[in-house]
């Protein structure tokens, strides 16, 4: 099978996620038009936060919100940690990572344990969803004593392992 890479289109420019507004949200952040046939994978580029980039954007761009500069940042995860138990203060926090990855999520089994196909009579296109799983960032972390370097240097790995792609418009 011949392989070929198309390019989806970005038209809001990069797409910042804030999550205390989108979490289980759906957001349409890119596009293709993509020829028939059978489709096995799905390359999602975490890169850094640029703003140069977003003023490019074909239509108005995604918002920033927030205080935080994420300007040159990939993954930006800050807040307050309170112990329900009260045993420990709460604790501010922040985790960041500058660094890029590439995931590559399989579509090989996609629709009822076959690839995905395109087969160009799909009325208004066919979705693929990609989300990931926020809570694995905090998994196994004591926030009374915690390494935020060690941390940090695992953002782009939980990352990747948490990123899975659905058929639909849809994550549950």
């Amino acid at each position: 099978m011949r392989r070929r890479d198309f390019d989806f289109e970005l038209p809001y420019g990069p797409f910042p996620e804030y999550q205390l507004a989108q979490d289980q949200d759906l957001v349409d952040f890119a596009s293709v038009e993509l020829p028939e046939g059978t489709y096995c994978k799905l390359r999602v580029e975490y890169g850094r936060y640029q703003s140069s980039l977003a003023e490019q954007a074909f239509d108005t761009p995604y918002q920033l919100h927030g205080h935080a500069s994420v300007e040159g940042l990939t993954v930006y995860l800050a807040g307050t940690a309170v112990d329900p138990s009260g045993a420990h203060e709460g604790a501010n926090w922040k985790f960041q990572t500058n660094q890029t990855s590439i995931v590559e999520l399989d579509l090989s089994t996609a629709e009822d344990g076959r690839p995905l196909t395109i087969t160009g009579k799909e009325p208004g296109g066919k979705a693929l969803t990609v989300a990931k799983t926020y809570d694995a960032f905090f998994r196994g972390i004591d926030f009374s004593n915690y390494d935020a370097e060690a941390i940090n240097d695992r953002l782009l790995e939980v990352l990747s392992a948490e990123t899975y792609v659905r058929v639909g418009a849809q994550i549950f």
